[in-house]
């Protein structure tokens, strides 16, 4: 999609969604948990989050899922992921399958985004989990925001993977549950990356840190793979091949 056939409200109702944790009660039916960050997919099945939103171990009845919209604008279902796995590159990327097959779906960009590019990112930090006061029940109240801010620096990192990668430093808030978010270059509209999280540094003596935001760079996100999800293949290759 470009830039133009591209609005924010298809991206929230379609291809970018909260990633929950839910219990099955059976028959379709289940308990939201809580929310863990965000993720996205391209609309070719694969589903994009960050490792560290769906590390933690699930008890027998539960799954982590994201709401999808069925027949009937008010009518919400879920879609389970599954084949969930760490990026075998040992990125802090998870994938997964999740069965949202679309018709178009976003680009993975060929060339990374540059120093003081402009960028943007769609998420859903801050979710609020809280009780429904008819069911007493869990509620997951969740709120789609776009954060826009700008490539400061591409740095290594390594503190959230196995070995060190590539990040960007952006000059940008990443609330938490912002993990995720697919990061796009405006023009042409594009991801050229994924919100990692957010970061600080102390200057000198100074009492109040620098907070900036970290995202995954987009080599890292073209070739993470997972032999579950994608079949062993890389994201790049697996996405050409599903538009061949």
């Amino acid at each position: 999609m470009d830039n133009y056939s591209l609005m924010i409200g298809p991206i929230f109702d379609e291809y970018v969604k909260p990633v929950v944790r839910l219990k099955v009660l059976g028959s379709g039916k289940y308990q939201p948990i809580k929310a863990v960050g965000t993720g996205f997919t391209f609309g070719a099945g694969i589903f994009i989050t960050c490792w560290h939103c769906v590390a933690e171990p699930l008890d027998a009845d539960e799954v982590y899922a994201v709401p999808i919209r069925q027949e009937g604008e008010d009518a919400v279902g879920v879609a389970i992921l599954t084949d969930l796995a760490r990026d075998d590159n040992g990125s802090d990327l998870a994938l997964a399958q999740a069965g949202i097959e679309l018709r178009y779906g976003f680009h993975l960009a060929g060339e990374a985004a540059g120093w003081e590019e402009d960028v943007v990112a769609c998420g859903y930090p801050l979710p609020v989990n809280t009780i429904d006061p008819e069911a007493r029940t869990t509620l997951i109240q969740t709120q789609a925001r776009v954060l826009r801010g700008y490539v400061m620096s591409e740095v290594m990192d390594d503190l959230h993977s196995r070995q060190p990668s590539r990040v960007y430093e952006l000059d940008m808030p990443a609330p938490r549950w912002s993990s995720g978010s697919p990061l796009f270059r405006r023009e042409p509209f594009e991801i050229v990356g994924v919100v990692l999280g957010e970061s600080s540094k102390t200057i000198g003596d100074e009492d109040e840190p620098f907070t900036y935001a970290l995202a995954h760079h987009l080599d890292v996100l073209a070739n993470a793979q997972s032999s579950l999800a994608t079949g062993g293949m890389t994201l790049r290759d697996y996405l050409d091949s599903k538009r061949a």
